[in-house]
């Protein structure tokens, strides 16, 4: 017999009467049906709703009682009442993704089961110690932009089928928040165009950037990452790519533009980059967040809030002895920090309405620099916990953990936050 999924509730907002991957009913408006009331709201002008930013849950299920195999998959759930199209079509997007889920854990397990008995039968032959291992697959949710025109998301699927170590796949999803339509690029404005600018950005985006990040890329006889991008743009399918705050992000898989080693890459294209591009999609100024290039490639932020972009980026630099350090660059400002041994250093970049910032975590510490002119050190968090969180004024700070059902966070720790400094 099959074995169902369990469903956990993984963070966010209450959530009451979840089915599948963890649904809520919603309300329906009762029909009126006096012929009085029909009469009277007649005469009242059609009530528009206002545009909202929807409200949502991540949930999560998880395969149990398998011996060879485990993981789980995150879903996002729309649990406000104003976005009813929205909310049915993330519905069932993520009742898709679970059925594809369900379908290949048996196959999994049994696969698992069968390679175990051949690697143990081989270790018992040549003498070695052999321990059983499992095959994993998970899958998890980030939002990366939530507001009045879209929701977009990436979902990171990770797996393991033996060997050194496991892989990982990249997915970039953009919904319309008042239609609950997905949309890709063509829907943007003309698809042709936006790819030439895109390609166009990128190539000299990387061509801009620090030595250090450039080094990451393949670039030999054998693989040439301009000729990746070039096929990519040029061809029939773009790169996984979504919508956020400054512009669309292109994500490039483990192994297209580099080694296993280097991760994602990724490029941000800003809005202003293109002509035409449909303002519906384009934000207003608000708060949000955007992770720095983990390569140390540039990205570009109005960091003056005058219209013109910067450049910012954060490159880590390790000698062969195991001396680290990283140097954080915002348009003709640098600063330097040293590391711990063999460390690394990641960066967010913040755009408040008093202000932009830069939060770099590294080495049991948080570091957080305001960079509307420059840059400017603003104080020194002395913490084993991670990032979890970044608010108007508020750095929320929280263990994190991993378990069966993918991140799990604990108590949350608040730090504000201000160009006076930080608390």
């Amino acid at each position: 017999m099959k074995k169902r999924l369990a469903l956990v509730l993984a963070l966010t907002l209450a959530v009451t009467a979840c089915v599948g991957c963890g649904k809520t009913g919603n309300t329906k408006d009762t029909a009126v049906t006096n012929n009085e009331e029909q009469k009277d709201n007649s005469n009242k002008e059609e009530e528009v709703a206002e545009p909202s930013k929807p409200e949502y849950a991540i949930t999560s299920v998880s395969a149990e009682g398998y011996d060879y195999f485990e993981g789980s998959v995150e879903c996002l759930q729309i649990t406000d009442d104003k976005h009813e199209a929205l909310a049915t079509a993330i519905d069932e997007f993520f009742d898709g993704r679970v059925s594809t889920f369900n379908e290949g854990v048996e196959d999994q397990n049994k696969e698992a089961e069968q390679q175990n008995e051949e690697q143990k039968q081989y270790a018992e032959e040549e003498g070695f110690d052999y321990e059983p291992i499992k095959y994993e697959e998970y899958e998890n949710v980030k939002v990366v932009r939530a507001d009045e025109n879209i929701l977009s998301f990436v979902i990171e699927s990770a797996y393991y089928s033996g060997g050194a170590h496991g892989g990982a796949m990249y997915g970039g999803y953009t919904f319309d928040v008042n239609t609950g339509a997905q949309l890709s690029v063509k829907d943007y404005g003309d698809e042709s165009k936006i790819a030439a600018t895109s390609k166009d950005f990128i190539l000299t985006t990387i061509e801009e950037s620090p030595e250090a990040a450039k080094e990451s890329l393949f670039d030999d006889d054998v693989t040439s990452y301009k000729q990746v991008i070039e096929d990519y743009f040029t061809g029939d399918a773009l790169p996984e790519n979504y919508l956020d705050y400054t512009g669309i992000t292109f994500m490039f898989q483990q192994y297209d533009l580099a080694p296993y080693a280097a991760g994602i890459v990724s490029f941000t294209v800003p809005y202003s980059a293109f002509e035409d591009f449909d303002e519906a999609y384009i934000p207003g100024d608000e708060l949000y967040t955007k992770e720095l290039s983990l390569q140390g490639f540039n990205d570009k932020f109005d960091v003056k809030n005058n219209g013109e972009l910067a450049t910012v980026c954060l490159v880590n630099e390790t000698s062969d002895d195991g001396a680290s350090s990283y140097q954080l660059i915002v348009g003709d400002a640098n600063v330097s920090r040293d590391l711990g041994e063999y460390d690394y250093a990641s960066g967010t970049y913040v755009h408040g309405k008093d202000g932009n910032y830069v939060v770099i975590t590294a080495s049991g510490k948080v570091v957080l620099f305001e960079v509307s002119n420059g840059i400017r050190e603003l104080g020194t968090l002395e913490t084993n916990k991670n990032v979890k969180e970044i608010k108007t004024g508020e750095i929320v700070l929280a263990e994190l953990s991993y378990d069966e059902n993918g991140e799990s966070w604990g108590e949350s720790e608040v730090h504000k936050f201000s160009k006076s400094g930080i608390e």
